[in-house]
């Protein structure tokens, strides 16, 4: 599915579907080493929101499992949430903080998103015009309240 470099859009129904495959492992080991996370991770970035908006919410479903956020991580997918995290779309950046509140679980990926910034990015974010994005930002950062003080 995610394998055409011509894709113009992931349509709702479609990431839905790669976010169940995703939640299994193998098959995520699978789209990891054929491109198609990379494919994936790509849409986050490079796409108009919808689709920004659809590949986080795939990416947000499987990283509930500690083994596919390792996978997640391993395929650095923290630096392009971060990039995301700076956008204007508040749709994304709200689906965006819930992305970084589900894989923080994870103490690499935690680590990670303090060394790139996350913290400073949704102490930002709760100060932002958009409520939901007030809200989710408020609620992703209680994750680092025991890391933000290693920061300080």
């Amino acid at each position: 599915m995610l394998t055409d470099e011509e894709l113009s859009d992931l349509h709702e129904g479609i990431v839905q579907v790669v976010g169940v495959c995703m939640l299994d492992t193998d098959q995520l080991d699978a789209m990891k080493d054929s491109g198609c996370l990379l494919t994936l991770a790509n849409y986050v970035t490079t796409t108009e929101p919808q689709g920004q908006l659809n590949a986080l919410r795939a990416i947000s479903t499987c990283s509930g499992k500690p083994e596919n956020c390792q996978i997640l991580h391993d395929h650095e997918i923290e630096t392009t949430i971060m990039t995301v995290l700076g956008g204007e779309n508040p749709k994304v950046l709200a689906q965006a903080c819930l992305t970084v509140s589900t894989m923080a679980s994870n103490p690499l990926v935690k680590e990670t998103f303090t060394k790139i910034g996350v913290i400073q990015a949704l102490m930002k974010l709760i100060g932002h015009e958009d409520q939901s994005v007030q809200e989710m930002s408020a609620l992703s950062s209680p994750t680092y309240h025991s890391i933000a003080r290693w920061c300080v």
